[in-house]
């Protein structure tokens, strides 16, 4: 099922994405599957939540709106104020029903990892450290973050949750409302 749904991936996103997105998912692809194999991860699954991580990233606010309601998962008042982050969640969706992908542990990864949740799998985690870090990023300090996130998971998650946060924070733009619980969980779960 899931060599079926890969098949599926590849050949819808081709059609659905932009080129640029499609190099940087698959980035995010193979760098899944690297740490999962280092971390004890289910490789299949990490590669499906890459490849489907961001399929919903070239919708408009107004198709993502449409679709949530179609499929009864009309988007709250809340969700609208933070568009930035809004894909991932119905990049779960549209994984669910667009791609067949019934297993929550890829659909949980899917939905959180532009913001992080309380809770996060390890496969959560890997998906949210490699969006991060995939080889295209170039931003200072990801050289550090991908080296830090073959020595430690958890250590890894922190500083991308740290990165993350203070970019939204210098950039003066509204914080997810979850960011300082999801912060705290992090650190309190460094092992």
């Amino acid at each position: 099922m899931k060599d079926f749904i890969m098949n599926k991936a590849m050949e819808k996103l081709s059609a659905e994405i932009s080129e640029y997105r499609l190099g940087h998912t698959l980035r995010v692809a193979f760098l899944c599957v690297e740490l999962a194999r280092l971390y004890g991860v289910d490789e299949n699954s990490a590669q499906i939540a890459g490849l489907l991580h961001d399929n919903a990233k070239d919708m408009s606010i107004e198709e993502m709106s449409k679709y949530a309601e179609k499929k009864g998962k009309p988007l709250s008042e809340d969700e609208l104020k933070y568009p930035a982050v809004l894909h991932s969640p119905l990049g779960a969706l549209r994984a669910k029903y667009e791609y067949g992908v019934d297993d929550e542990d890829i659909l949980n990864a899917i939905s959180s990892h532009t913001t992080g949740r309380v809770g996060m799998s390890d496969l959560e985690k890997i998906l949210f450290i490699a969006d991060m870090t995939e080889a295209g990023r170039t931003f200072e300090g990801v050289e550090e973050l991908r080296i830090l996130s073959r020595e430690s998971l958890d250590e890894a998650l922190l500083a991308c949750l740290k990165r993350s946060i203070g970019f939204v924070m210098e950039k003066k733009q509204t914080l997810w409302e979850d960011s300082a619980r999801v912060w705290n969980w992090a650190l309190g779960n460094i092992r």
